[in-house]
């Protein structure tokens, strides 16, 4: 069996010069709905299964490469607090624990 490796390739990273002026255009939703949509983000930020809700699963992997290419290189409490801003909610308890929706 090939040896466990914390390598990441970060080959399938759309190219954020081909989406920045897209992105600079578009709110703090849209661009996390932007993000959310895109598959090469699955492992590291997912919707949960009923659709009303999102959970960050790699928040490392979120801060070091969602976070300064589609977000303004803002630090996860900076990113918490737009969430808050805009309407999204934490999950306190429960089996969604962590996982945010809007209100």
């Amino acid at each position: 069996a090939a040896p466990l490796s914390s390598f990441v390739s970060l080959s399938k990273l759309p190219d954020p010069q081909q989406i920045e002026p897209i992105i600079s255009t578009l709110t703090f939703p849209e661009t996390l709905l932007r993000v959310m949509s895109s598959e090469a983000f699955t492992d590291i930020i997912s919707w949960l299964p009923h659709g009303r809700g999102f959970v960050i699963l790699d928040r490392e992997r979120f801060t070091s490469t969602i976070l300064p290419c589609y977000f303004d290189g803002a630090r996860f409490a900076s990113f918490t607090r737009r969430l808050k801003r805009w309407s999204f909610v934490r999950v306190p308890s429960g089996p969604e624990l962590g996982a945010y929706y809007n209100k």
